[in-house]
């Protein structure tokens, strides 16, 4: 909206007019069905576009409810690049950032489940919208995710993402997605412009550091048992395991207070690493925790 302004009529009453934007382009809905999938360069200017106006409406505690590729425009003046608008805030409902709002509403395909089984929706919602778009900017389909079970859920999203050709969607983006589309709305990121830093690999970049330096520490709460073999024959003795996995585990980090170890392990699901933590004390079995990105 460039301006809003009111005209008195005839009876005294006030006639409001609103001066919006003229967008000329197509709608991405199209340009998915006419030129396929975008490629990940693509579409990451364009997600970074609808991030932002999303954001200014949770800003302001209005949730889209309705957001899906129709009705997201793709505008280009010029020699601008071109450039993702969202419209139709005509389902939209007003809230604030701690509250909910009732009355569901919007197209069953891009539903949160909170919202698909008549629920109260939150700021949280949009961002299940969000991930089922990014999927279809990618991959030109959608998931088929139960609404009513987080279990079937999450194996249904797993399923979908390990049937992606490498490359179509990305770390970084398979990441974004999976936390998008948690079951839970407590479970989604805190708010919408987190998935900025995980889209540009600054969390991950910082995750990377905190496990390198935990590789250290973990030295250390073993009592210094592990050593670097400076000769191929040389032999390290008397290793302490940390936990007790036998499958595949990896990415060691160790909590601030080094009581906890939190590592990526598929005893689970063979092939599938889960984030799990474990007393660093041993004693208890781990506990899985989930099998995408979030905050250690």
């Amino acid at each position: 909206v460039h301006d809003m302004f009111s005209h008195e009529s005839t009876s005294g009453e006030p006639v409001w007019f609103l001066t919006m934007e003229l967008l000329d382009g197509q709608t991405l809905s199209d340009k998915i069905a006419g030129e396929g999938p975008l490629r990940i360069d693509q579409a990451l200017p364009l997600i970074g576009n609808v991030i932002d106006a999303i954001a200014a409406a949770h800003e302001l505690g209005i949730v889209h409810r309705d957001l899906k590729p129709n009705n997201v425009m793709l505008v280009k003046a010029g020699n601008e690049p071109e450039r993702a608008v969202v419209t139709d805030f005509g389902l939209a409902v007003k809230i604030s950032a701690t509250e909910a709002g009732d009355q569901a509403a919007g197209t069953p395909a891009y539903m949160a489940p909170e919202q698909a089984n008549g629920d109260t929706v939150s700021l949280a919602t949009d961002q299940y919208a969000l991930g089922l778009v990014i999927c279809k900017m990618l991959t030109g389909a959608l998931p088929e995710l139960s609404r009513t079970s987080a279990a079937d859920s999450r194996k249904q999203l797993r399923a979908w993402l390990r049937m992606q050709p490498r490359g179509t969607i990305g770390f970084h983006l398979r990441g974004v997605i999976s936390r998008c589309l948690r079951f839970r709305p407590q479970d989604r990121f805190g708010e919408v412009r987190e998935i900025l830093l995980v889209m540009d690999g600054s969390r991950l970049n910082s995750r990377a550091r905190r496990f390198a330096l935990a590789a250290g520490i973990a030295a250390v709460l073993a009592g210094g048992i592990f050593a670097a073999a400076p000769y191929a024959d040389e032999r390290v003795t008397g290793a302490v395991p940390l936990t007790a996995e036998t499958g595949m585990a990896a990415n060691a980090s160790i909590s601030a207070d080094a009581k906890w170890i939190a590592f990526q392990s598929d005893s689970s699901e063979k092939g599938n690493l889960d984030i799990w933590i474990e007393p660093a004390s041993g004693g208890e079995r781990s506990e899985e925790h989930t099998s995408e990105l979030q905050s250690l």
